[in-house]
C-alpha cells in the first residue's frame, strides 16, 4: 500500500480527490480563461511534469514525517501533509505551459 495513505490514513478516494483538486488549484493560478485553464487541463506533458513534481515532494514528506510516525496525530500529519504538497505552486514549467496553450482542443457548445 502507498506509503502516503499509510501515515495521512487518507483514503484512496480522498487522496485521488486531494491531488486533483490541488492540481485543478495549481492551473488556475496561471489560467487567464475559461479556455485557456481547459487547454493546459487537457495537456497530458504538462500533467506528467507536475506528477513528477508531486512525486518529488510526496517523496520529501515521507523522508520528513518518518521520524515522527507514532508521536504526533494524525491531524498533524495531515496537516504536515498537506502544507508541504502546496509547495507545488511554487513550480512553474513556462515552456510546458506554452506548448498546452497551443495545443488545440476541441470545445462542444
Amino acid at each position: 500500500m502507498n506509503k502516503v495513505l499509510d501515515y495521512t490514513q487518507y483514503t484512496e478516494q480522498d487522496y485521488i480527490a486531494f491531488k486533483f483538486d490541488l492540481y485543478f488549484t495549481y492551473l488556475q493560478l496561471f489560467a487567464h480563461t475559461q479556455e485557456d485553464l481547459q487547454q493546459v487541463l487537457a495537456n497530458t506533458p504538462l500533467y506528467n511534469w507536475w506528477n513528477q513534481e508531486y512525486t518529488i515532494l510526496e517523496e520529501q514528506f515521507l523522508e520528513d514525517i518518518e521520524p515522527y510516525i507514532g508521536k504526533v496525530s494524525i491531524e498533524v500529519i495531515r496537516d504536515f501533509y498537506d502544507e508541504n504538497m502546496t509547495k507545488i505552486a511554487n513550480y512553474f514549467s513556462k515552456t510546458l505551459v506554452k506548448k498546452a496553450r497551443k495545443q488545440q482542443i476541441i470545445i462542444s457548445k
